[in-house]
């Protein structure tokens, strides 16, 4: 049980004014109390009160242990979970509930408990988790690493005669070799007119001359999580490609350049898509800039038009513009930065020259 991030977290739960709160996501079940369990379909519940009380709502097929430093509220499979969560919240009551608890759950405790008040739990959780501590920090940065040596090694295993999947497979051989836990959910890696798909599977597909290869991956090293895209091109690039490759650059490095403490996310948004539209890409960019990442490949604070939430000290997020143009290619190039007390820390250290593999 990590008390002082429990602490943490029962302080934003008096900023949102929750009586109580529910936690059903595995990832922050793991953050707050280092238990880790993966429940599938069934009800497995931290709750929490505004005192620091807490209670673990969970079926008995769980490995749950007796010593885990929370109170233990069992059920079988035949009895009523919900039923179980529902006795712990009384009427009149503000009880947050995050965005990982089922529909189907939901629905049957305010069914149940129709007189308490049941509202967003997430943002006090999101807050909380955002901040990362100095050790969480500390396990970006080796991730990190980690992640810029498997692009190192991919790039210099590309041949023409690799399919996007043989590439993946090598990429995952890689992580393995070096160190990772897991693969975090798999790769990007398309070739050519698949680059115009910012979130293409690998296939089939094999190189062409003037292709581009977008590489984007990330792996979990200790829970916490990397993710890196680089592109480079196939046996020569042309000078369309080129353009769009430098424009993307631009913006990238004008968005980190503009990192520091007290700026809004929507701002870091704004600085690298006002450069790809001016460059006349401005439809072929199509998603925000950047994601929260930690425990989850993506999690809150988002850099994206709209998000009034300022930089903090200790924020770490992606910053990934792209352009993806039919007919011509693709190209991303994405780091991960460390919001610091005075600007940022790029986490990222692999290159971001164009680079033509022949």
């Amino acid at each position: 049980m990590n008390k002082s991030r429990i602490q943490r977290l029962i302080a934003q739960m008096e900023k949102f004014h929750l009586n109580k709160l529910v936690v059903t996501s595995p990832t922050t079940i793991r953050y707050l109390t280092d238990v880790s369990i993966s429940p599938g379909r069934r009800l497995f519940a931290l709750v929490l009160d505004e005192r620091g009380n807490t209670i673990f709502v969970s079926n008995r097929m769980f490995p749950l242990k007796e010593d885990c430093g929370a109170q233990i509220l069992w059920y079988s499979d035949w009895d009523d979970g919900t039923e179980k969560l529902a006795n712990l919240f009384s009427d009149g009551e503000n009880v947050g509930i995050d965005h990982d608890f089922s529909a189907g759950f939901t629905f049957a405790l305010m069914a149940q408990k129709p007189k308490v008040r049941f509202c967003p739990g997430s943002p006090a959780i999101d807050r909380v988790r955002m901040m990362k501590e100095h050790d969480e920090i500390e396990l970006m940065r080796r991730s990190s690493a980690m992640n810029d040596d498997c692009m190192e090694h991919l790039i210099a295993y590309i041949s023409g005669n690799l399919s996007e999947r043989e590439l993946a497979d090598r990429l995952y051989a890689l992580g393995q070799e070096i160190g990772f836990d897991d693969h975090s959910g798999g790769a990007i890696i398309s070739y050519g007119q698949n680059a115009i798909d910012a979130h293409h599977g690998p296939d089939e597909s094999r190189l062409k001359s003037g292709d581009s290869i977008v590489m984007d991956f990330g792996f979990s090293y200790r829970g916490y999580r990397s993710d890196m895209t680089r592109t480079v091109f196939f046996q020569s690039a042309s000078t369309a490609l080129e353009k769009i490759y430098q424009t993307v650059l631009e913006a990238q490095l004008a968005a980190i350049q503009a990192v520091r403490p007290g700026v809004p996310f929507h701002f870091i948004d704004q600085v690298a898509r006002d450069i790809i539209c001016r460059a006349g890409y401005g439809e072929y960019f199509p998603h925000r800039v950047g994601h929260g990442i930690g425990l989850d490949v993506h999690e809150p604070p988002y850099v994206v038009g709209g998000n009034e939430m300022t930089l903090e000290s200790g924020m770490i997020f992606s910053i990934e513009p792209g352009i993806y143009q039919p007919e011509v290619g693709g190209v991303r190039i994405e780091d991960l930065i460390l919001v610091t007390e005075d600007g940022f820390e790029n986490l990222n250290h692999y290159t971001k020259q164009l680079q033509i593999i022949k």
